[in-house]
């Protein structure tokens, strides 16, 4: 009897499951198309189950996200449907490898995550990372740190195959060939080694034009390299993929870390090209191809200033209308003034009735801040407060046959204020108008003949030619004084701290001259006290206090 009852369990068992798995097939049946690649179902294609349905309408299957790998598709069906537990003790050995530094195990273990989750962007990025950072680093011979950083390199464009439709990764290659070539320690050294690897170039090529990303002496330069990197991401945003992608949700798990905002992320193209001119002027004789580069980067730039930048707060705002926005927010005001004139000096005089003897006291007293107690600061905001007037209380306290019309100025005013603050914030997050100015300033001829002159000079003066490098210096220090002449607001910002080390190279060579410091020097506004030097962190060797030269330079005999 018991005999009998098992085998009847069992073949009640084996019918649930034949019963189960028909479902199963229905749902899942994979998609399939005819043979003569069509997808009409009459030539005998079809759209396959419920599943296969759903993720040709979101676009989830593999084939429209990326390429098919078998490789990946044969490991994921080892599983039997444990992938999820089978990455996770990968990526627990990963950690392990990582803490131990064994690279060789951690790139074996990536790898095989990369297989397991092609469309897992994170670990395309840490294998790249960790290829282009960390191995690189084990090495002393920058040509075996290049050659690691490559790998990396390559790495990510190997994710790219299966997410054409993620911008991560392909911001990154940017960012990867950009700052790590073009920023590092070596990257005098890595910057000539990308411009001579041709192998590379044609594996570039692939992806990218690389014939318009050459530089100035006909070789691909890494800088516009990444500026075509940071072009594809775009690309993939503008077709419905939201910046989003660069910022860490809390509420997602598995997005990235990198807390790249839009204003950033927009930003990237044009600062790949201007960090190339600034890397070029550095590397050849500035002239008229530094000067093209500055202008080509200057043209990006207010390209940029021009773009709709998305905002959290459901509009956008374009970085190069701050001006207008503030002109357009001091129109609307004066038009709600002039409704009642002198409305709003009477409402402040009417809330100054309100403030206590002790805040009437402090408001008075005309007292600076910086010399105000802890009490009284809090007194003094409290009444400031009390006697702020914004363009609505003005509105509201119009005459009624006038307030329907103050009350819609009012609104627009500070609609536009909301969008002048998020403008001005993010200006000031990718320092917007400095760069506007500095691209405009380097494009000059003034400019490149002052960075011309004190090349020269710092020429002359390794070759121990100080007669020849005081001339040099001294026409550059007459083109810098026109510079600053007409853009004041440079000389405290990072140009004029830029040259305090060429001052002191050429006093070092008024010293080999026994020549004293010209007290009539044309670039006097970057001379400061000691008082001045600690405040704004110079060296202390500025002219006249005895640092020790800097390399390539003869000090005094």
């Amino acid at each position: 009897m018991t005999q009998n009852a098992s085998f009847i369990r069992k073949i009640v068992y084996s019918c649930a499951i034949v019963v189960l798995l028909f479902p199963l097939f229905l749902l899942g049946q994979p998609a399939t198309s005819s043979q003569g690649g069509g997808s009409d179902e009459s030539q005998g294609a079809s759209a396959g189950g419920k599943l296969a349905r759903l993720r040709s309408s979101y676009g989830l299957s593999q084939a429209e996200l990326g390429q098919i790998d078998p490789a990946s598709e044969t490991m994921k069906m080892a599983t039997l449907g444990l992938r999820g537990v089978a990455t996770n003790l990968l990526w627990t050995k990963a950690e392990r490898y990582k803490k131990t530094e064994s690279w060789d195990k951690l790139s074996a273990t990536l790898n095989q995550i990369a297989k397991l989750q092609p469309n897992y962007i994170t670990v395309w990025e840490y294998q790249a990372h960790n290829l282009s950072y960390n191995v690189s680093a084990e090495f002393d011979d920058y040509r075996s740190r290049y050659h690691w950083v490559k790998k990396g390199l390559e790495f990510l464009l190997e994710g790219t195959k299966y997410n054409q439709r993620n911008p991560r990764l392909f911001w990154g290659l940017g960012w990867f060939v950009g700052h790590k070539i073009g920023i590092s320690d070596e990257k005098v050294q890595f910057r000539r080694l990308f411009r001579e690897d041709k192998d590379f170039h044609n594996t570039l090529m692939d992806h990218v034009n690389m014939n318009s990303a050459r530089g100035p002496d006909g070789l691909p330069d890494n800088w516009l390299v990444a500026y075509l990197w940071y072009r594809q991401s775009e690309d993939v945003v503008e077709k419905g993929v939201p910046v989003t992608w660069m910022r860490l949700d809390m509420n997602q798990e598995g997005l990235t870390d990198k807390r790249r905002s839009s204003v950033l992320f927009y930003s990237d193209p044009s600062m790949a090209l201007i960090s190339h001119a600034d890397a070029i002027t550095e590397e050849v004789t500035p002239g008229e191809k530094t000067r093209e580069a500055w202008r080509q980067a200057g043209l990006e730039w207010n390209k940029f200033g021009a773009m709709d930048i998305p905002t959290t707060f459901g509009y956008t705002v374009r970085l190069g209308r701050l001006d207008e926005v503030r002109q357009e927010i001091e129109t609307l005001r004066a038009e709600l003034e002039q409704l009642s004139p002198g409305l709003r000096e009477q409402v402040r005089e009417e809330r100054r009735s309100t403030l206590t003897p002790e805040e009437l006291t402090v408001f008075d007293s005309k007292k600076p801040r910086v010399e105000m107690t802890e009490d009284e600061y809090a007194t003094f905001a409290r009444a400031s407060q009390k006697l702020t007037v914004t363009d609505m209380d003005v509105a509201q306290a119009m005459p009624q046959e006038l307030r329907a019309k103050a009350l819609n100025l009012a609104r627009r005013a500070d609609d536009m204020a909301n969008i002048a603050d998020r403008t001005a914030s993010y200006c000031g997050i990718v320092n917007y108008a400095y760069w506007r100015t500095r691209c405009e300033v380097e494009s000059s001829k003034t400019t490149a003949d002052a960075r011309r002159y004190m090349m020269f000079g710092d020429r002359e003066a390794e070759r121990g030619a100080p007669e020849e490098a005081k001339r040099q210096y001294e026409m550059a220090w007459d083109e810098w004084a026109r510079i600053f002449e007409q853009y004041p607001q440079l000389v405290d910002d990072e140009m004029g701290e830029d040259l305090h080390e060429v001052i002191l190279r050429y006093k070092l060579v008024l010293d080999q001259l026994d020549e004293e410091f010209p007290a009539d020097f044309k670039l006097q506004m970057l001379m400061q006290t000691d008082e001045d030097d600690d405040e704004r962190g110079m060296p202390s060797g500025f002219p006249g206090t005895g640092a020790a030269p800097p390399a390539g330079v003869a000090p005094n005999q």
